[in-house]
């Protein structure tokens, strides 16, 4: 077994080692394609090679697209989603303002009785 084998099977109580031994491949294989099969070929497949070459693609260098792509994600959940839903409650709350207000000013029976001040629970 190798030393990075060993330190996978303590399944995340290791994880400063493991990264110290995934840099020290990076730098030995050079290319992500390079590490990716040795990491296949030496160790036994199973979640936690899976999860280190997940850590190992996101270490390297991105390209422009995969840029662009991470900045689209951020945009859309952190801008436009809580802004969608903020425009539709302004439109709903504008929407019952206008209601109320039509109503209030354009009803030809009026609810609220000037004498008491108080608004008529016949209507």
């Amino acid at each position: 077994e190798t030393l990075l084998s060993l330190v996978l099977q303590q399944q995340g109580t290791l994880p400063v080692p493991q990264t110290i031994l995934l840099e020290l491949e990076k730098e030995y294989h050079g290319s992500e394609q390079e590490v990716t099969r040795c990491l296949r070929a030496t160790l036994q497949s199973s979640l936690e090679v899976h999860k280190v070459l997940a850590n190992i693609e996101e270490t390297y260098p991105k390209g422009m697209l995969k840029k662009i792509r991470i900045w689209m994600k951020i945009l859309l959940f952190s801008f436009l989603v809580p802004v969608i839903f903020m425009l539709v409650d302004i439109g709903t709350d504008t929407n019952l303002a206008v209601d109320y207000h039509n109503d209030y000013f354009y009803n030809s029976t009026s609810c609220f009785n000037e004498t008491t001040k108080m608004v008529n629970m016949e209507c």
